[in-house]
């Protein structure tokens, strides 16, 4: 923790710094932050880059950021990897059982479980599968990678865009209830509280992948009370942004369901 220590003392005494970039390489990862608009000790824009150096720590990169807290940022940009090498068994950096945890090890609630980021507006992640990664070299193709991003673990969000140009992974809420075995930072990762979301954009080859994440997220957001809040979500569907508004977001995911369990019915039929 003690660069982070020293990189805020730093700051602190810089009266003026439009911009900023940090690298940071050690054994376990590398970690880039870029602050593109910075006012001292007050950054409202943020971009983090996170990539694996070698066998890691397991819950390092959320014990080293956890004290990491912007109380103004609006914006956070965040890219994260994933690979189907056999040997991303032993990624403890970016990984817990079947999860990647790296995206929410950066958005979880520090120590005393505050939030981080209690301003935060605009979340946008980017998604990168791995060159030379294939997906048929893990469990015979079967398993799909799994990134970990609880619905209420920033209330303040508005918008949530995610990018990828990959297909092969799914975006889940939950890693389950929380048990002593879990890293303790996943404590909050199931509560439910309203939330500000009003616009997601997922910017995907397809929407497999977060059809089950949306529906329950509609779920959550109608149990707390905050639903109106919700305007629309937009995807790609043959090169073209479609616009799913709030009143129809139930009946997409009902159709878009029913359209996985065909195409799952339809694999088992061929295997």
């Amino acid at each position: 923790m003690h660069y982070w220590t020293l990189l805020r003392y730093e700051l602190s005494r810089m009266p003026s710094l439009p911009h900023l970039g940090i690298s940071l390489l050690s054994k376990d990862y590398l970690v880039q932050v870029n602050l593109p608009s910075y006012h001292p000790s007050r950054p409202t824009a943020l971009k983090f880059s996170i990539a694996p150096q070698s066998k890691s720590r397991a819950h390092h990169l959320w014990k080293t950021t956890q004290f990491l807290c912007f109380p103004n940022l609006v914006d956070l940009h965040i890219t994260v990897d994933f690979s189907f090498d056999v040997r991303e068994k032993q990624d403890r950096l970016n990984m817990w059982r079947k999860y990647y945890v790296d995206l929410y090890s950066l958005l979880a609630a520090g120590p005393a479980q505050q939030s981080r980021y209690p301003s935060l507006e605009l979340l946008d992640v980017t998604i990168i599968q791995r060159d030379g990664s294939e997906q048929s070299s893990l469990n015979g193709g079967k398993s799909p990678a799994t990134f970990l991003l609880p619905h209420c673990c920033i209330p303040s969000l508005k918008h949530l865009r995610i990018r990828s140009e990959s297909p092969h992974w799914i975006l889940s809420d939950s890693a389950g209830d929380f048990k002593k075995s879990h890293p303790p930072y996943f404590e909050r990762g199931g509560q439910v509280v309203p939330i500000n979301l009003e616009m997601i954009t997922f910017d995907l080859p397809c929407v497999d992948g977060v059809v089950l994440w949306v529906k329950r997220l509609a779920m959550k957001m109608q149990d707390t009370g905050c639903w109106d809040r919700f305007s629309e979500f937009n995807y790609v569907e043959e090169g073209k942004f479609v616009t799913v508004s709030r009143d129809d977001v139930e009946r997409w995911c009902e159709s878009a369901e029913n359209q996985l369990k065909s195409k799952a019915s339809k694999k088992r039929k061929n295997a």
